[in-house]
């Protein structure tokens, strides 16, 4: 979707899409909105349960909450899966972060079938963010800005020739240095924040995990400022046998914290205030006008240019990676409480729907 307040295109959770009830045409929802699986093996918390809850035990209910909530859209696109790719292919790359690409629905097959390989043309299509980024600002620097800064890489319209070109034209565009920075404030303790229009206080987000955790950084609140308030909710981890009952007690306006609140309320829903509030809250609910995506024409290994030329950047740092290296691996050590549950969602760009699978994974493990 298109949001027309600054001209940003962006992909939406189903959930999140489905509060702007004056869409035109309507889109073809999918028969969920979130899809969560739960892992039976872990010692979990039930709220019927009579006895108070173990030391070794999690409480399903605050897991559930949890998910949920990135289900209704808190995720960040933002990631090193890029640098993941390009790693590889060339010594000592600086690590960076982009939000995630953008793949038109007219792309050929031919084209499709050379993704995270080195095989065949590579194209770049531009970046693309979530709502939840829209927000988020990078000490005084709107993250979308940046995300602008770096959609200028080949117009977001070029075909590479092969795997090599496409790192040497990222390399060569320093554009990377942007993202490398956008790294760096994702791995420095409170560098970013939601900063929501109207009000002064900023809700930090989670920025302390050294290196960068795919599903854990940017999509939660900072853990060391908010674990213990009112909107712990939303922090990548929790110590287990702490049940939202008890967290209840100290905070009464219940799991979902007021700051949560008004981020939601910012994404599109409407919160109705707590009979508890005292004074009542008033969570302003945002809904900007927003517009089906219409690809570009000419958009460069498409249906409706499929015989553009590849661009070739012979001058750069790529090269084949030794023959011990395996393909890029997303997947980083860290601990959580959290037991297994992944969230795809449903993202729509076009009246032709397009399905991501973007995972929201929490592992007692691993993340992905």
């Amino acid at each position: 979707m298109t949001d027309q307040s600054d001209n940003t295109t962006r992909m939406y959770p189903q959930a999140t899409l489905k509060q702007f009830t004056q869409l035109k045409p309507k889109p073809q929802w999918l028969e969920y909105d979130i899809i969560a699986q739960f892992n039976s093996d872990n010692n979990w918390y039930y709220s019927d349960d009579l006895n108070n809850i173990q030391q070794t035990q999690t409480d399903l209910l605050r897991t559930i909450l949890h998910e949920m909530v990135h289900g209704l859209g808190f995720v960040s696109s933002w990631s090193d899966d890029l640098y993941q790719r390009f790693e590889p292919y060339v010594d000592d790359l600086t690590p960076f972060l982009t939000p995630m690409l953008l793949i038109p629905p007219e792309q050929l097959q031919t084209i499709a079938q050379n993704e995270d390989t080195n095989e065949g043309n590579q194209p770049f299509w531009g970046f693309v963010e979530c709502p939840l980024d829209k927000f988020m600002v990078y000490h005084s620097v709107p993250m979308p800005t940046i995300t602008n800064l770096l959609n200028n890489w080949g117009d977001a319209n070029v075909l590479y020739n092969t795997i090599y070109d496409m790192v040497n034209g990222w390399i060569d565009s320093d554009l990377h240095l942007y993202a490398q920075s956008a790294y760096h404030g994702s791995t420095t303790p409170q560098d970013i924040a939601i900063a929501l229009p109207g009000r002064s206080n900023t809700l930090l987000m989670e920025t302390s995990l050294v290196p960068f955790v795919d599903g854990s950084t940017l999509s939660h609140v900072d853990y060391s400022s908010y674990h213990n308030t009112a909107d712990y909710l939303m922090t990548y981890t929790t110590k287990p046998g702490v049940a939202v009952s008890a967290m209840k007690e100290s905070f009464s306006t219940g799991p979902l914290g007021p700051e949560l609140l008004q981020v939601l309320a910012s994404l599109g829903y409407r919160i109705q205030s707590s009979p508890s509030s005292q004074p009542p809250t008033n969570y302003k609910t945002s809904r900007p006008s927003l517009i089906f995506w219409n690809p570009p024409k000419g958009l460069v290994g498409t249906t409706g240019n499929p015989s553009a030329s590849a661009s070739v950047v012979s001058k750069g740092p790529a090269r084949s990676p030794p023959p011990s290296s395996a393909s890029p691996s997303s997947t980083s050590s860290i601990s959580s409480s959290y037991s297994l549950g992944f969230v795809p969602m449903a993202f729509h760009s076009h009246p032709i729907l397009i399905c991501i699978a973007l995972l929201s994974l929490h592992s007692i493990f691993y993340l992905n």
